[in-house]
């Protein structure tokens, strides 16, 4: 197919597009996201870059009750959108240890995400 072929099957009309989603992947790794609503506007004849958050947002919460400890965690791209961060085409565990005020450990594991 020749080259301009090619070019042409990724012109889209000028307008504004909402993006819900991207994956980026870089040899073994993967980011994946979902949800979200980033607008790109697109005027007719000119190119745009799509520019990937550097930033990947946790939101942890840790609560203790009665003897236990509930650890919550969100993680975003920055855009509000759910991230998942995949390599050899496994999901990367997130790993965590909570201390007490003392030092000691409350819990600590491996959490399922995504």
């Amino acid at each position: 197919m020749a080259r301009a072929d090619e070019d042409r099957k990724r012109v889209v009309p000028a307008g504004t597009y909402r993006l819900f989603g991207y994956r980026v992947v870089a040899g073994d790794w993967m980011i994946s996201t979902t949800g979200g609503q980033a607008e790109v506007a697109l005027g007719r004849g000119t190119e745009r870059a799509l520019e990937v958050s550097s930033t990947i947002h946790l939101d942890l919460r840790v609560r203790r009750q009665r003897g236990q400890v509930q650890v919550q965690l969100g993680i975003t791209n920055g855009q509000h959108m759910g991230l998942s961060i995949y390599r050899d085409g496994s999901r990367v565990p997130l790993t965590y240890t909570v201390f007490d005020d003392g030092g000691s450990e409350l819990a600590s594991g491996s959490m399922q995400y995504g």
